[in-house]
């Protein structure tokens, strides 16, 4: 930095802010604002009152009779979710392997390609005990449908309305396989 910016440095950061003195009552603030010297004992007066004030009006109210309005909540069932799409693409059939992965994994769609490959592979899918997740759906009834249906072959099916399987396990696209090392 050279001396001009660095004497500038100074001047402009480097300027007396506030000058305290001590009186019996209060800390005395006198403030430097560029030549202008104000007191701060002309606001303390008000801050008194205003403290004064306010312990008057909180000190009659009793704690039970404060009411906070609370929002009323209303608890979301599944068949608000729908309909729920993934950026996933629907088509090429795909098995990934990954380590440490202990219990087999499917995502389908409710799209017709989906469903066809989910009840082609409905009996090793069971005998995996694989757990079945949608991640794209139109109508809450035909999901409901086929998780029924799927309940019947032994097989969880869950929704998923949350396209995460891109960023975990670089999917793009479903139906897919997930399953562990030897499995």
């Amino acid at each position: 930095m050279n001396k001009i910016a660095y004497a500038l440095a100074l001047f402009m950061f480097v300027q007396p802010v506030a000058v305290a003195q001590h009186t019996d009552k209060h800390q005395v603030i006198s403030i430097d604002a560029g030549g202008v010297t104000v007191d701060a004992r002309l606001y303390y007066a008000d801050i008194s009152r205003a403290n004064a004030a306010a312990q008057l009006s909180f000190s009659s109210v009793k704690r039970e009779d404060i009411r906070i309005p609370q929002p009323e909540l209303v608890p979301m069932e599944e068949r608000d979710f729908f309909p729920f799409t993934s950026q996933m693409l629907a088509g090429r059939p795909v098995t990934l392997t990954q380590a440490h992965f202990y219990t087999p994994l499917f995502v389908i769609g409710m799209d017709e390609f989906s469903v066809q490959w989910f009840w082609q592979n409905a009996e090793r899918l069971a005998s995996m005990k694989a757990q079945g997740v949608v991640i794209e759906a139109r109508r809450y009834q035909d999901f409901e449908r086929l998780r029924a249906d799927a309940a019947q072959s032994g097989i969880t099916l869950n929704m998923m309305p949350i396209d995460i399987f891109p960023k975990v396990y670089g999917l793009q696209s479903y139906p897919a396989l997930i399953v562990g090392q030897g499995q």
